[in-house]
């Protein structure tokens, strides 16, 4: 894989031009969380050149690199813009989404939470696919293989020893202990205290920096 020095590399960590070869193994577009991930993976063959586009800028931006400025991303240029269409449930108002256009994609700009998706959303996907793949006892095993658990001991439902470091948060807002209590009921994996946690990086990032999907 292309190898570049800091020398080689623009202020704000982009590629200069004229460093870039005409020909690679490997193109992919987007550097968000998935594409990243790929790219990442692709480079642990050391025999092959791959290059990772990305329509945003650097992540290295105070508001990105403390998660606690998340809500600064939002309208920015590191935020895609989009809207929700109107809807009556709210009034008839266009809700923001948020989407990162930045290096690490949403991973840069989701103020740190780690929450795994919805089973009943993996297993529709598979139905109507007709691929078992993405069911969500398949899914649940890849989770499992990228955390790193940080909290109590949960051996069936969390993984260890891998790439991301997730933690329980120490001291977390009241309001949110009432909304787990109130949503346990509902939910059919147990307490949420289990599926939405802070999350670091292991190795790449200290507690409350914002763990980009571009990094690991």
């Amino acid at each position: 894989m292309n190898q570049f020095s800091p020398a080689e590399l623009s202020p704000d960590g982009e590629l200069m031009s004229e460093s870039m070869r005409s020909r690679y193994d490997f193109i992919v577009c987007g550097g968000g969380t998935t594409g990243s991930v790929v790219a990442r993976r692709l480079a642990e063959d050391p025999n092959v050149s791959i290059l990772l586009i990305e329509a945003g800028g650097s992540d290295r931006v105070p508001q990105v690199i403390d998660s606690t400025q998340w809500m600064w991303n939002i309208g920015t240029s590191r935020d895609w813009g989009y809207k929700a269409a109107s809807s009556k449930t709210v009034n008839g108002r266009t809700p923001l989404l948020p989407m990162g256009k930045v290096l690490g994609g949403g991973s840069s700009i989701n103020s740190s939470v780690w929450a795994r998706g919805h089973m009943n959303d993996f297993n529709n996907w598979a139905a109507a696919s007709g691929e078992e793949g993405w069911n969500y006892d398949n899914i649940f095993k890849v989770y499992c293989k990228i955390e790193d658990w940080q909290g109590t001991p949960e051996a069936k439902r969390r993984g260890q020893g891998r790439l991301l470091n997730i933690l329980q948060p120490e001291n977390p807002f009241p309001l949110v202990a009432g909304l787990i209590k109130g949503a346990e009921p509902e939910t059919t994996m147990g307490p949420l205290s289990s599926s939405c946690q802070l999350q670091k990086v292991m190795g790449y990032l200290d507690e409350g920096k914002t763990p980009s999907g571009q990094k690991p």
